[in-house]
């Protein structure tokens, strides 16, 4: 699958610190989650309060890979630049400590992505944003959520 990061498409809105600080680590390459210091919980979509606890998460950076948790393959959209791209898998993938988030998966065939695969995410920059891809990943290097620890 062939991704034209030169063709328009609809952005996140960078309407808090949280979400501009995330997609602005993401455009300069540094994948960055929140980590609550009161109660040690993990939480992805970035957020003021921690989900658990009501406390300030931080944010910490990541190795930016793990492995499919699952996924979609999606043959038909109706608009631009969806439709050319298409087919194209949807997947998302858990990091270390049980965080997921949701990426578009490049560099194979989408018949090849399997639950349990293991992926590298890479941004794809708009301007101030990056969007979170992934590939898969061949490396022999141990990936952060295949066994649930934080990377």
């Amino acid at each position: 699958m062939r991704i034209n990061p030169t063709v328009s498409r609809p952005l996140p809105r960078l309407g808090d610190e949280y979400t501009r600080t995330y997609f602005g680590e993401w455009a300069a390459g540094r994948l960055v989650v929140q980590h609550c210091p009161e109660c040690g919980h993990w939480q992805h979509y970035p957020r003021a309060l921690c989900e658990k606890c009501g406390a300030t998460p931080v944010f910490e950076e990541q190795e930016p890979a793990g492995v499919v948790w699952t996924y979609t393959i999606i043959r038909q959209m109706g608009t631009e630049p969806f439709r050319s791209e298409a087919p194209y898998p949807v997947a998302m993938i858990a990091l270390a400590g049980g965080i997921k988030i949701m990426g578009t998966i490049t560099d194979c065939e989408p018949e090849q992505v399997r639950i349990g695969m293991r992926v590298r995410g890479y941004p794809v920059v708009y301007g101030e944003i990056g969007l979170p891809f992934w590939r898969p990943d061949t490396s022999d290097q141990p990936v952060a959520g295949e066994d649930g620890s934080h990377g």
